[in-house]
């Protein structure tokens, strides 16, 4: 499963990889972390907040389903 996060570090939205890895039990969970290194400052987005970078718009999704944020 994937979940958006805004990464305050890089300053950007990311789409990431979470949940339970397949096979493997409760205790193998991916937790949501930016892409370029796991120790930056990241909070879980929601595509009905903000955005992030101007405080303003609300971001929309396509028919697909992705948010579009660029």
């Amino acid at each position: 499963m994937r979940t958006t996060i805004y990464c305050q570090t890089c300053g950007e939205l990311q789409d990431v990889a979470v949940g339970r890895m397949p096979y493997t039990g409760p205790e193998h969970r991916i937790e949501a972390r930016c892409e370029r290194r796991k120790s930056h400052r990241i909070q879980v987005w929601h595509r009905d907040l903000p955005c992030p970078r101007c405080d303003k718009a609300r971001l929309t999704m396509d028919a697909t389903g992705f948010t579009l944020w660029d």
